[in-house]
């Protein structure tokens, strides 16, 4: 299976490309130390599990790194326009706990929810 009619090569660059696009945004978003390092590790995190999946049951290379790319794609997406109120957020919960006032703004969980829906659905769509 070719997701999109692209073979392997191509799909190794768009997940490369998403991923450089995954640290450049969300990483420097990132108020504390900690944060940033959390930021820098979910891709790869992720791409083990798209890598145990393809082990696992057997998917094409293309179908897990399409689905690599577009599930990683849906964080910046996601949190696209929230970047200064969703650092803000992040630094108090970290200095103060959780409060409902640190809650993740909803306008972002409702676009965070959208981005998962469309390009999740996407993903599993090109792969069937």
């Amino acid at each position: 299976m070719q997701p999109f009619g692209l073979g392997a090569v191509a799909w190794w660059l768009i997940a490369v490309l998403v991923t450089v696009t995954f640290l450049v945004l969300l990483v420097p978003w990132m108020p504390t130390r900690s944060l940033k390092i959390q930021a820098s590790v979910t891709p790869f995190a992720m791409a083990l599990f798209g890598g145990l999946a393809y082990l696992a049951k057997h998917y094409s290379p293309e179908a897990v790194l399409a689905m690599y790319s577009l599930t990683v794609l849906v964080f910046p997406v996601g949190m696209m326009g929230h970047r200064k109120e969703t650092a803000r957020r992040l630094l108090d919960r970290e200095q103060n706990g959780a409060t409902a006032e640190n809650e993740p703004p909803r306008a972002m969980t409702v676009q965070m929810c959208i981005a998962a829906t469309l390009l999740g659905g996407l993903a599993v769509w090109i792969t069937l």
